[in-house]
């Protein structure tokens, strides 16, 4: 209920529906055909028609997130977002609303953390020479950009993070 509706069931045990609980632009309209409906068979067909709808669109929004979710992991550059809107067919603010009721985060933390996660990926891997190798794979400004990223997701810079690993 919470999901399709914004209250608790809880709300409604031994209550009547109040449709001000109800986004009142879905309220208004489900009103109207409820009041316009010749019988009670009718007014069910309506009801189940609102309820459906609701659920097709909570399920479309999940998994547009999913696939949003699913390019950024794979592509973190700067440009994804606005490609992954682009696609969607979406604003920028309806992709964020969107995005941070799903996932919790805001698009754009999200693709931070990707790109974290990948450089960090490479990093474990030992897969480069220079800090600087992986600050220009991930597509960080610079090698500082990246020990900073780093810092502020593990509270330590790379190099203490390799000194932690050879220690144990």
């Amino acid at each position: 209920m919470t999901t399709l509706f914004g209250f608790s069931a809880k709300d409604l045990t031994d209550n009547p529906i109040n449709l001000n609980l109800i986004q009142p632009k879905n309220a208004n309209f489900l009103q109207d055909q409820l009041l316009n409906a010749n019988t009670v068979d009718e007014m069910l067909a309506i009801l189940d028609d609102f309820i459906f709808t609701l659920t097709t669109k909570i399920q479309t929004d999940y998994k547009l997130i999913k696939y949003a979710t699913k390019l950024i992991a794979k592509n973190p550059s700067k440009e994804i977002l606005k490609n992954v809107q682009d696609e969607l067919y979406v604003t920028e603010r309806t992709f964020q609303r969107m995005f941070e009721d799903k996932v919790g985060i805001s698009p754009n933390q999200y693709r931070r953390i990707a790109q974290f996660n990948s450089a960090f990926q490479q990093l474990n891997q030992q897969q480069f020479k220079l800090f600087s190798d992986i600050a220009f794979n991930n597509e960080y400004a610079d090698q500082s950009h990246f020990i900073r990223a780093f810092k502020e997701f593990t509270n330590m810079t790379p190099k203490e993070y390799l000194k932690l690993g050879k220690n144990e």
